[in-house]
């Protein structure tokens, strides 16, 4: 049996940078979210993760994957070029973010 844990923290309850990070991890995918929440704060393996949720071990690590990518754009700083797609604040004037 799983945990609930709470859509996100409540304003104000941790310091940053924790709060700051699960500001970030709330606007992912909720699927994103919840393979995030299983595998790094409740340290499920991903086989276990599939299980709980009802999808292949491999959509548990393709999704784990788009949420790392997404998680490393949004910490990224800004003003540093990403390899593929330029500084972050480009790729949004541009349309890529």
């Amino acid at each position: 049996m799983l945990r609930r844990f709470p859509a996100r923290p409540a304003d104000g309850d941790l310091p940053a940078p924790a709060g700051e990070a699960w500001a970030i991890v709330a606007g992912l995918p909720r699927r994103q979210r919840e393979v995030v929440v299983l595998r790094f704060v409740a340290d499920l393996p991903e086989d276990h993760i599939a299980a709980a949720l009802g999808i292949a071990r491999g959509t548990v690590s393709s999704t784990l994957a788009d949420a790392k990518r997404s998680l490393a754009l949004e910490l990224s700083d800004p003003g540093t070029p990403d390899s593929k797609h330029g500084p972050r604040s480009l790729r949004k004037e541009h349309g890529h973010g």
